[in-house]
């Protein structure tokens, strides 16, 4: 399923995308947690809360082109029974004050995840790229 989003952030897009290129760099809180740099890839644990919550192990790397402020990102998430693929990108636009984030994500469930309604994955999903762009506290 593909995610195309526009995303408000209030903050200039250079520290957006800066935010974006080095995700690391963010505090602990909200679903995405423990996101570490790891051979040029990163590591991160997904907690997506719902009826059952479930916690996701993610690997995924990003290119980020300085130029166009678009991060581009590729990678995976599993947990027992359940797992989905992503691949995509952010582009942020704006100059000094509030700017945007256009989304472009294709989301691929599998396993139990890929019997769930269409409908419900695609809000998850989307609510999920916007924690990523915006984490829980920033604003």
């Amino acid at each position: 399923m593909r995610v195309r989003e526009t995303v408000e952030v209030g903050r200039p897009a250079d520290d957006v995308y800066a935010t974006l290129a080095e995700p690391e760099c963010r505090s602990g809180e909200g679903p995405w947690r423990d996101l570490e740099r790891d051979d040029g890839a990163y590591s991160a644990k997904l907690h997506v809360p719902g009826l059952v919550d479930i916690a996701f192990d993610c690997r995924f790397e990003l290119e980020v082109d300085e130029g166009d402020r678009r991060v581009r990102v590729r990678g995976m998430g599993t947990s027992p029974r359940r797992g989905f693929t992503f691949e995509g990108s952010l582009s942020v636009r704006g100059d000094a004050g509030p700017s945007t984030v256009e989304t472009d994500v294709e989301v691929l469930p599998g396993g139990a995840l890929a019997g769930l309604g269409q409908r419900r994955i695609r809000e998850q999903a989307r609510r999920l790229i916007a924690e990523f762009i915006v984490p829980t506290g920033a604003t």
